[in-house]
């Protein structure tokens, strides 16, 4: 529970007084001062609270405030049971509990937990390698990669757990590196202290020589955009129909961390809400994933033009680039996305950029049930009056206009409670939802001339409207307003032209141009380790954001993974036969194994037996050249194999460089029965613009 609101319900401090030191404390925030005081600090200098009172909180919240003699500070420790102490993590002295009353002054020092159980096997033998060590922390594995960052799961030795390390990678140049560190120094300082059970934890923000890093919660599960892939993968619309009450819940823990942030000393707007930032770990506990989008504290004037988040999720004012009007019902709508993907199974808007943006500001969604007319096979008839009730809240969530949302995510999280409570017909009631009110309404040509004067892609979006305008009325009435076309068409070239200097213009083209090409990296880096079905779901996020001129990339991904599966099914059958593959020298990525067993594999691992006991091992561990090895002696070798599964080695040795020996692959194929197989993928090879 959060500290203030503990104080609260004990009765410890009034409304008042807690309000007040928070807002201490933000100033403290904004000042920059450093270490900022806790409101506990806080509370005990204005004569709210005693020093007891506060070290009995902490207490009831597992932490205490311990002292370091040799460094004279006090620290702030979360008391773990599986701790036998803690040292200072600056001296390495033990800390001990304050001798006496030293007040309640803390600074944030690193603290080292001496941990009563060993250090996992894994880890020791990964210490060992000084290129795995970065500071405190050990490298185990690469576990996501994208334009702006890389994330391995990592072993902290100060806090004895395993963290997400994720390396931030400024954009070169002197201010824009500048830019991003300061984003990052102000996530540090919001985010750090966010402690909420729906929220993933940060644990550490810093730099080490010049790599900047945040450290952050290892969580095992899958993200809510892997469970709705999934379920399409079984041919249904959406995980929601088959257990409507669990993903009801989800959604409504979701809202209240939202709500948590909105709430915080400096408020936070996460501005980028939406499946893939939804994680569930394995016992279907929901937490919000990445702030890195996030606003910290109103925005500015001087941030109009500037958009935030993905385009198929964004609220009006995002797409409109109106950054001073994003506030709590921003991330509300995002949640409304959320609810509309889990109903009808898609997002609410797709297509090219200016097409989504445009449907953002001026058309309304259709409805869930008409998207999904009839309940899908495996809907519970018993929850049937939770749809027109989810329907209710989803539209309400996604109104156009800020002030028809709800003002706070915790309205809409209570909306969800009413439902899990069985109350579905309150919800909505006597609230006419407008589903086709759009804002804006004046005429779309006299929009967007108003709009020339201010570089925002509101502007954008409105000289795509003028061209829709125009084109339409030309369609009806071809012959007569054949000069209207043309006026249009000048109108359009007029305004674009006025844009084109202006940079800030183009900024929710680039940052799709960005996303797309992370995915596009995501895509071909797990394409190449054989984690085929994650790079099916990135292929797919990509497909709701390509641009018409990159669709011949999305189509060579498609038929990569379509041709790697099946020759990876091929191979597992292989091995999982009784006569064991086993070569004198099998290669990691990270180490060499000598006269290792391959005993049986699945789509995701491999389990070896070596040096008398069994081991799991991801394929992306494996390094590329055993992979071909192991395919060439199980299915293509001498007398084996088909010609689809050399296809798909064809395809496996050029995604990792190996382009001579799937050039020799695919000419081996010519005069086959996949001769135009071949012979596409040998012209891929040779385009100036191939990734392989």
């Amino acid at each position: 529970m959060d500290f203030g609101q503990l104080l609260l319900d004990r009765g410890l401090v009034s409304p008042q007084e807690l309000e007040e030191a928070l807002a201490d404390q933000r100033r403290a925030i904004v000042e920059g001062r450093e270490p900022v005081p806790r409101l506990g600090e806080i509370l005990v200098t204005r004569g709210c609270l005693t020093e007891r009172q506060v070290a009995e909180a902490l207490e009831s919240q597992d932490k205490e405030i311990l002292w370091c003699p040799k460094c004279d500070v006090q620290v702030n420790v979360e008391v773990r049971p599986d701790a036998a102490g803690y040292r200072c993590g600056q001296c390495q002295a033990d800390l001990v509990k304050p001798r006496g009353p030293r007040g309640v002054r803390v600074v944030d020092t690193s603290v080292i937990l001496v941990a009563r159980e060993p250090v996992p096997e894994e880890v020791q033998h990964a210490s060992k390698d000084p290129a795995r060590k970065f500071g405190k922390y050990v490298l185990l594995e690469e576990v996501g990669r994208g334009g702006a960052a890389i994330v391995h799961r990592a072993w902290d030795a100060y806090l004895n757990q395993f963290v997400a390390l994720k390396f931030i990678k400024p954009p070169p140049g002197g201010h824009a590196t500048e830019t991003r560190v300061i984003d990052l120094l102000k996530e540090a300082r919001s985010a750090i202290r966010m402690r909420h059970p729906n929220i993933v934890t940060i644990y550490d923000v810093g730099r080490i020589d010049r790599q900047f890093y945040i450290a952050m919660d290892c969580l095992d599960g899958r993200t809510l955009q892997q469970h709705i892939h999934e379920a399409h993968d079984a041919g249904r619309v959406s995980p929601l129909y088959a257990e409507p009450r669990r993903y009801v819940a989800i959604l409504r823990d979701v809202a209240r961390a939202a709500h948590y942030a909105h709430t915080r000393q400096a408020p936070i707007v996460h501005c980028d809400l939406k499946p893939s930032n939804v994680f569930i770990d394995a016992h279907w506990r929901p937490f919000i994933l990445d702030f890195g989008l996030a606003m910290h504290g109103p925005a500015h004037e001087t941030d109009r033009g500037t958009v935030r988040g993905t385009p198929s999720y964004m609220a009006p004012e995002q797409a409109a680039g109106e950054s001073p009007s994003i506030d709590a019902r921003t991330d509300v709508y995002g949640l409304g996305t959320v609810l509309y993907e889990l109903l009808t199974g898609r997002p609410p808007f797709e297509g090219e950029l200016l097409e989504i943006l445009r449907q953002i500001v001026y058309e309304a969604p259709r409805r869930p049930s008409e998207v999904v007319r009839t309940l899908p096979p495996g809907s519970r008839s018993a929850d049937a009056a939770l749809w027109p009730a989810l329907e209710r809240i989803c539209l309400k969530a996604m109104q156009k206009e800020r002030a028809a949302r709800w003002a706070t995510a915790k309205e809409m999280a209570d909306e969800f409670e009413r439902l899990l409570k069985g109350d579905a017909a309150r919800i909505g009631s006597g609230q006419h939802v407008k589903v086709g009110a759009t804002p804006r309404r004046q005429p779309a040509v006299l929009a967007a001339v108003a709009e020339t004067k201010r570089p925002t892609t509101g502007a954008l979006v409105r000289g795509a409207v003028v061209a829709e305008a125009w084109l339409g009325v030309a369609r009806r009435h071809w012959r007569g307003f054949l000069g209207a076309l043309a006026g249009g068409v000048g109108l359009l070239f007029v305004i674009v032209m006025m844009q084109r200097p202006l940079p800030q213009a183009s900024t929710a083209e680039d940052r799709v141009r960005g996303q797309l090409e992370e995915l596009q990296r995501r895509v071909d880096l797990q394409t190449a380790s054989l984690q085929l079905e994650q790079a099916k779901r990135a292929y797919s996020e990509a497909a709701s954001i390509v641009p018409l001129d990159q669709r011949r990339w999305l189509e060579d991904a498609g038929e990569d993974v379509d041709w790697l599966l099946l020759l990876r099914g091929h191979l597992i059958d292989a091995i999982n036969r009784p006569t064991r593959w086993s070569p004198s020298l099998f290669r990691l990525r990270t180490r060499e194994l000598r006269d290792a067993e391959v005993l049986r594999a699945t789509p995701e691992k491999l389990v070896l037996f070596h040096e008398g006991r069994a081991a799991e091992v991801p394929w992306s561990a494996v390094e590329p050249e055993t992979v071909i090895k192991m395919i060439t002696a199980l299915l293509v070798g001498p007398g084996t194999g088909s010609q689809t599964d050399r296809v798909g080695l064809g395809i496996y040795c050029a995604k990792n460089g190996f382009v001579d020996q799937a050039r020799s692959h695919f000419q081996a194929l010519r005069g086959s029965e996949l001769d135009i197989v071949a012979r596409r993928y040998l012209a891929r090879l040779s385009r100036p613009d191939s990734k392989h």
